[in-house]
């Protein structure tokens, strides 16, 4: 890596390179030691370090480092790192916004000037100092509810998004898997059914039934005159028996328990009833991918998980190596053509 790349980034800044541009289970090493050296856990005051799932964060080389030097690694659930990551809430967000500005500030200061990678080192240096701040780091833990331990920080509104994706627990059983996603299915389709004809019951509710249309037709035409002050001042009320034939009336041949049970649907019904939360239908996918949660990385298991790929991985190599010892080189194929094609001119 060439040391210009680093000038003026804040003091005692390192710096790596991988070959795609993402951190891997070596760098991450390299990290980890740098990490050591800076914050010196013993075995009397160990060092627990927050880390997401990334599969770089269970190379087996750093879980048995890090169990050599007192550090403790713990994951988080997934899809929950912008909620309760502390760098996330805290520190990534002030540190874009500062970021942004030094990058504008550049770029009016230096008009035309394209910012090159040698540019930044200083824009990342001066955002950092800002934002990487020991309020903003002490703040990121308490507002994530780690340190102190708050396991009430968020309340129910925090999880009302999920539940649009509700669905059962998925397992290591392929055949399991598959028989829910089917389950799920269905029930959606169900679902859109049910709602179809309960909108359209709705729908044929709402229509005038017969006997009272040609009630208001009747009205209509019948061109009687409007009562006067006079008229409305002799016109006594209607009495209850009167109302109750009108409501007859106009109900049709609907039987009084129907009516009251109808009543009682439209006076207790919710705003879930009208309009229900959507549900994501899961997609189908044949990419088998283990379910991530929280757990300690450092452990034993997590450990022994990652020895078994390490041995896995190691197989492969081997067999591919044998399969192209065994394989005849390219020249010696050349050879063989080259003869074949010698004797068949002669």
């Amino acid at each position: 890596m060439v040391g210009r790349l680093l000038d003026r980034a804040p003091l005692g800044t390192r710096a790596t390179c991988s070959d795609n541009g993402w951190i891997n289970g070596p760098i991450f090493l390299e990290w980890l030691r740098y990490f050591v050296e800076m914050t010196r856990p013993t075995a009397e005051k160990k060092v627990l370090l927050v880390l997401d799932n990334h599969e770089s964060h269970k190379y087996l080389e750093a879980l048995e480092y890090s169990t050599q030097n007192h550090v403790i690694f713990t994951s988080l659930a997934l899809h929950t790192t912008h909620k309760i990551q502390p760098l996330d809430t805290c520190v990534y967000g002030p540190f874009k916004n500062y970021f942004e500005q030094e990058v504008s500030l550049f770029q009016r200061t230096h008009v035309g000037r394209i910012i090159s990678q040698y540019d930044v080192a200083k824009l990342f240096g001066e955002a950092y100092m800002k934002a990487a701040s020991a309020q903003n780091a002490v703040k990121g833990f308490s507002t994530t509810g780690i340190w102190p331990t708050n396991r009430n920080v968020f309340n129910d509104s925090d999880y009302i998004p999920s539940t649009v994706t509700d669905r059962p627990e998925t397992t290591h059983d392929p055949d399991v898997n598959e028989q829910r996603q089917t389950v799920d299915v269905t029930n959606a389709s169900n679902a859109n059914i049910m709602e179809v004809e309960r909108r359209q019951s709705n729908d044929s509710d709402r229509t005038m039934s017969p006997c009272l249309l040609e009630n208001w037709v009747g009205r209509f035409n019948s061109k009687t005159p409007e009562p006067t002050l006079d008229d409305q001042e002799i016109q006594t009320p209607k009495s209850r028996e009167d109302d109750q034939q009108v409501v007859q009336y106009s109900m049709g041949n609907v039987s009084p328990d129907k009516q009251h049970n109808k009543n009682e649907d439209i006076l207790h019904s919710t705003p879930l009833d009208i309009r229900p939360i959507p549900k994501i239908v899961p997609n189908k996918t044949s990419r088998k991918r283990k379910v991530q949660r929280a757990e300690i990385l450092t452990s034993t298991p997590v450990k022994e998980e990652q020895r078994q790929k390490e041995e896995r991985k190691r197989k492969k190599l081997t067999l591919k190596k044998n399969l192209n010892k065994d394989k005849p080189s390219t020249s010696i194929k050349r050879q063989k053509k080259k003869t074949k094609r010698g004797q068949k001119k002669i």
